[in-house]
């Protein structure tokens, strides 16, 4: 090679008669200087020339299917996942999460997390099982499958430990704690939470039990750790649902006065969802 070829170019030189070599071809590969394409093309035809190699024509690698002979187990999509998560690594994104002091896991988990929104966009428990039902987006990023949850996906981009959760069924579980002798163990897992996600909130009015072990929650994470309450009844009417005004005024005082609100307008999101199936 001239003395002016760059090891740069030397290194893309090599790549582009390796993909030649196997047959492979980048989905992003972009275009390559003119001295790059030069010596590939010069070097390929001494290399088919010197008939060194056992190349096998791209022609002979194809073949003749008849589809209605093919079966399958358990299929998966794989084309739109291949396409985001080579941009992903085109980006080089997993380098500059391990930069960021992610565990190579999470990392790992957080493009699991992108390519597959970027693909299906949906919430996160209705994209853990498009992952673990339909999707082969596992099996580029490496992520264990079985390791899928909604709560690994909202902690994914985060790095923090994340729980959501119906609110309803939380209480009612922690109710059960109460009898079993539990309930001490399982609020300090609550508090161990980074992020708690109460969902449905005021659906159905409290009793004098949930009042209390909400109470329990919200006092062992004010000004500690960070909770979203997501409701579809206005905050006006929580105090009425909370009930007894003592223990009403002490949950929302701790819940609503330094918190952040967001009111969302508009038609349903499932509404949209009915309508596309």
């Amino acid at each position: 090679m001239e003395e002016d070829v760059t090891p740069e170019q030397i290194n893309v030189i090599q790549k582009r008669l390796t993909e030649r070599y196997e047959h492979k071809q980048e989905i992003f590969q972009g275009e390559d200087d003119p001295v790059v394409k030069k010596y590939v093309e010069e070097l390929w035809r001494r290399i088919v020339a010197s008939k060194k190699l056992d190349l096998v024509p791209a022609e002979k690698l194809s073949r003749m299917v008849n589809i209605d002979t093919l079966q399958h187990s358990n299929a998966r999509e794989i084309g739109a996942e291949n396409i985001a998560y080579q941009t992903w690594e085109k980006l080089q994104l997993t380098e500059l999460l391990l930069s960021q002091g992610f565990p190579p896991e999470q990392a790992t988990l957080a493009a699991t997390q992108v390519v597959s929104r970027a693909v299906y966009p949906a919430s996160e428990l209705k994209t853990a099982r498009w992952i673990m039902e339909n999707s082969a987006v596992c099996e580029l990023t490496g992520y264990d499958t079985d390791k899928i949850t909604k709560d690994r996906l909202y902690e994914s981009l985060m790095g923090y430990k994340t729980l959501y959760g119906n609110t309803s069924r939380l209480l009612s579980r922690l109710k059960l704690s109460k009898v079993d002798g539990t309930y001490l163990k399982e609020l300090r897992k609550l508090q161990k939470i980074d992020l708690l996600i109460l969902d449905d909130f005021g659906l159905q009015a409290f009793d004098a039990t949930a009042r209390e072990i909400m109470m329990d929650i919200i006092d062992d994470r004010f000004n500690e750790t960070s909770t979203i309450v997501s409701s579809q009844i206005p905050v006006s009417a929580w105090y009425d649902i909370i009930g007894e005004g003592t223990i009403s005024d002490a949950i929302l005082d701790r819940l609503v006065n330094s918190s952040h609100r967001i009111d969302l307008k508009g038609e349903s999101l499932r509404k949209g969802v009915l309508k596309n199936e």
